[in-house]
Order: C-alpha cells, then sequence, then structure tokens
C-alpha cells in the first residue's frame, strides 16, 4: 500500500541496553530502478522469516513516498534476480525501542563498532521529537544521503565517533 513515509534520522552511539528490545535480523538487496528505489528486504524475527518489496520515491529530506508489501519466498527469489550489480546487500539488527508514544528504529551494522543509526517515523514533517534521554545523539542525518541504507550499499562512511 503506497503511503507517505517522513522520518527523523541519527547517528547514535551503540546502546547498551538495546537486548532488552524486540529485535529483527534483516538483509536487504535493492534492485535495478530507473524510478526511485526498489528492494527486497528479508526479515527475521522471533524465528519467523519474512519478505518485503518496497519501491520508495524521495521527496523531500525528510520523506518520501512509499509503496511496500509482503511477498512469498517464490517471489523474492524471482525478484533477487534484479539485484543492482553495483550495490552490496545491507546486513543489519534492527531493535525497536518504544519511548514517549513512538517506537524509535535503531539499526546496528556489522561494519560499525561503535555507532548506529536511529531513525523515527513522524506523522508530518512539522512535528518534534523528544528524543530519549538515555541514548547519545552523535548527529542528526536526516537530509544526509550518506547515511541512507542504499548508499551504505554502495559505499560505507568512516564512523563519526
Amino acid at each position: 500500500m503506497a503511503a507517505m513515509e517522513i522520518e527523523r534520522k541519527y547517528i547514535v552511539r551503540i546502546p547498551r541496553n538495546l537486548q532488552a528490545f524486540r529485535c529483527a535480523q534483516m538483509v536487504q538487496t535493492y534492485l535495478v530502478s530507473t524510478d526511485g528505489t526498489r528492494r527486497i528486504r528479508q526479515v527475521i524475527c522471533d524465528g519467523e522469516k519474512e519478505y518485503y518489496f518496497t519501491h520508495k520515491i524521495r521527496r523531500s529530506d525528510l520523506s518520501c513516498w512509499e509503496d511496500e508489501r509482503r511477498i512469498d519466498e517464490n517471489e523474492y527469489k524471482t525478484l533477487l534476480l534484479e539485484a543492482d550489480p553495483r550495490l552490496q546487500p545491507v546486513k543489519k539488527t534492527r531493535y525497536y525501542y518504544p519511548y514517549e508514544g513512538l517506537t524509535f528504529e535503531i539499526d546496528v551494522y556489522p561494519f560499525w563498532q561503535r555507532q548506529c543509526v536511529m531513525e523515527v517515523e513522524l506523522e508530518s514533517e512539522a512535528q518534534t521529537v523528544k528524543l530519549p534521554y538515555n541514548i547519545d545523539i552523535v548527529a542528526e542525518v536526516t537530509g544526509d544521503i550518506r547515511y541512507k541504507n542504499v548508499s551504505l550499499a554502495r559505499q560505507i562512511p568512516e564512523e563519526m565517533i
């Protein structure tokens, strides 16, 4: 189902208490695309494996049009044949961190030792965000394309910390 996705993104120090939160192992593979970004994602959470197809078209630093749907394993394998050979699959562990009525998603990547990415989806671009007091924010990187997953599939920036 197509929807507008509005989110803010931050580089944070890897929190020590992440194991207390629900998490999922993810592998994102980017597909060849002439219009926006297309990807497939394998998600393993609580022993269950799910697959998703997503098509995104950026609208601003904060928002994009997103069409995401669940797919079955056969469609996932078929779409893998469309993988963009210039991009590496992105592997990460996503932790779901509820705070002040929002769910912050903290993505820990195997290529960084001290930092990770934290995102939060918003209702509008004007919505203010109360950041978790116990998360050490290094920088907001909402408009920095280097920290978009599709960019991480191309080139991994150095740790900021």
